[in-house]
């Protein structure tokens, strides 16, 4: 029997799944979790450098009052002037961050157009053969379905109705048990079936 491609494996499929695609969103990801990681640094700094700002001038009012303090002032200055340099560095990374990212976004619009593209190309093949099995199966059943219209009319005609009716084992003969929706008692071919034919000829038509 003839394999076909079955729900489940197409299920499975799913472009953002390409290496590549994957490879770039996660560089992503990672340029992201820098920067989160960057303004959340740059949130401590500026909150201890707000401090360290409020310190010095109470260093500088003790020293002019002549009080000890808890810290020189030259300390104060050394450790704000610290967390003001590496907040320069950081808004710097943060920029080159930004503009990393913007670079980035084309790559990976193109590498996601791309693995589309072999996803729909890889299914192109499966789509076609598995149309062609389904009226294959369709076209067997259709001529199972005129067996059923035939054997129903063939009891009309030789007027059996009194003899099936007679007996239990026999009452499904008199009930149709073929689908119009197939073919019709003279043996031509639904309405719906004739045109999904016709569809099915139109849209895997070589162009």
């Amino acid at each position: 029997m003839e394999e076909h491609v079955k729900v489940e494996d197409i299920s499975k499929l799913d472009w953002r799944s390409d290496r590549n695609v994957r490879a770039l969103e996660g560089k992503k990801a990672s340029l992201i979790e820098r920067e989160a990681q960057g303004r959340a640094r740059l949130a401590e700094l500026e909150e201890i450098v707000r401090k360290g700002e409020a310190s010095l001038v109470q260093v500088r009012a003790a020293i002019l009052l002549d009080q000890e303090a808890d810290e020189t002032a030259e300390a104060v200055q050394q450790r704000v002037s610290s967390c003001q340099q590496e907040m320069r560095e950081i808004q710097a990374d943060l920029q080159a961050t930004q503009l990393a990212r913007t670079k980035l976004e084309p790559t990976i619009e193109a590498a996601g157009s791309e693995a589309r593209l072999r996803l729909a190309q890889l299914l192109q093949q499966p789509y076609r053969e598995t149309a062609e099995s389904l009226r294959a199966v369709i076209e067997k059943a259709v001529e199972l379905n005129k067996v059923l219209h035939a054997i129903h009319a063939l009891t009309v005609k030789q007027n059996l109705r009194s003899e099936i009716s007679a007996s239990p084992d026999l009452k499904p003969l008199s009930l149709l048990a073929a689908w119009n929706l197939l073919s019709a008692p003279n043996g031509s071919l639904s309405g719906e079936l004739q045109y999904w034919n016709g569809y099915i000829d139109k849209i895997f038509m070589e162009r």
